[in-house]
């Protein structure tokens, strides 16, 4: 009989933090609180199960710096992977899908360069997604459409959104959910409002809502942490069709989880880490925000006479990404061994408890990952900065 799942017991700061007028309501598992109606997962460093068995097995490596074209890839913008081990990837500056086999063999291109039906200008980074039918979409930002294919390659159809695509998007059952951006007027000289918002989009493109809307007001003069704590949010849908969502800020560890109607199902959280930076990479830190100071006064003319350097301490960790796999659980990307080390991912199922951490030892960097039903792509360079995609056997336990 399999054990009971043991909650995580939260540490007394994090305790007294909760408990200032924000009581947790009568039968919320320990670890899970309410706060202004809203669940949140209060998750510790401990995982619940830090011997999850996660076991890869290594099928094929993609990419090389000589052979065939199809194989020398510049840089990767975008992988999906479907149910039957096909692995579709884009890359900067070709304006075609390359199909591969798990075995890592060549199969097909999709699409071409150009104007016409079936034709794409300028490809998306992220642009790439399968379709709840299976079909095979692609973000065409140069026809400012997405492009329909079946995954044989023909061309279904197109859908135009207006004057921009999404940043990010995922397909729906009909329509789908995209990551807007805009700059909005704030009154004054020197500040903007930086805006980020889910759009909802109908088969047609047509938009229909907007939701969870996050701003925040920067000064394009002065790299203070303020205009540095945001970057652009990360989305994922898992398979009851809850949006998780979470930015790159260094002063939080948080996922949003909210429903397609925008209404928010539950905030996870996670206790920080102390970061390992080196001196070496702070000082590294410190040089490039000198070189871009630099630059910005020689382009505008000089900097505002109560300019302040922004302070560089050692970080908390960073979500970089969010991935979701059919097994049932969310993979998030975490920085926490410095900045050149995204080798960590902290996995949660989708009640959002804190399950394991799984560290890929033949990885330094990694940038970007991709399931399939059995199959893991992982995107990394090999030690010449070649692009590389290993593909794996995964087996890890379905999560109840």
């Amino acid at each position: 009989m399999k054990e009971p799942r043991k909650y995580p017991v939260l540490s007394p700061f994090v305790l007294i933090l909760l408990t200032i007028g924000l009581p947790a309501c009568s039968g919320t598992p320990e670890g899970m609180v309410v706060m202004d109606g809203v669940l949140h997962v209060m998750n510790t460093t401990v995982p619940l199960e830090p011997d999850l068995p996660v076991s890869l097995e290594l099928q094929a490596v993609i990419g090389s710096a000589d052979g065939p074209e199809e194989y020398q890839f510049g840089d990767i913008m975008s992988i999906e992977v479907d149910d039957e081990g096909r692995i579709f990837v884009i890359e900067w500056h070709e304006e075609r899908i390359l199909v591969f086999h798990a075995d890592g063999s060549f199969s097909h291109s999709i699409g071409r360069q150009g104007q016409g039906p079936g034709e794409l200008m300028r490809l998306q980074n992220e642009g790439l997604r399968l379709g709840p039918a299976g079909d095979l979409w692609v973000a065409d930002e140069g026809r400012v459409q997405f492009s329909i294919f079946s995954r044989s390659g023909d061309h279904l159809r197109d859908i135009r959104t207006g004057r921009r695509l999404p940043i990010y998007f995922e397909p729906l059952g009909e329509g789908f959910i995209g990551v807007m951006e805009r700059y909005v007027p704030t009154g004054s000289d020197v500040e903007i409002l930086y805006e980020h918002y889910l759009n909802r989009f109908s088969a047609e493109g047509d938009s229909l809502s907007s939701m969870v809307s996050s701003s925040i007001p920067v000064n394009p003069y002065r790299m203070d942490t303020r205009s540095l704590a945001r970057g652009v949010p990360w989305i994922v849908l898992d398979d009851r069709e809850r949006i998780w969502q979470t930015f790159q800020r260094h002063d939080e560890y948080q996922i949003s989880v909210f429903n397609l109607e925008g209404v928010v199902d539950r905030v996870v959280r996670k206790e920080f880490e102390p970061i390992r930076k080196s001196e070496s990479e702070l000082d590294e830190e410190r040089q490039m925000y000198q070189r871009m100071m630099d630059r910005l006064e020689r382009e505008t003319g000089g900097l505002p006479p109560d300019f302040q350097f922004p302070e560089i301490d050692p970080l908390k960790p960073t979500i970089e990404s969010i991935y979701h796999d059919p097994h049932g659980y969310i993979w998030a990307q975490v920085n926490v061994t410095g900045s050149d080390a995204l080798n960590i991912f902290d996995i949660f199922d989708l009640e959002g408890l804190f399950v394991t951490r799984f560290v890929f030892t033949d990885h330094e960097q990694i940038d970007r990952l991709k399931f399939g039903r059995d199959l893991l792509c992982v995107q990394s360079t090999d030690d010449a900065g070649v692009p590389q995609i290993h593909v794996y056997r995964i087996d890890i336990p379905e999560c109840d």
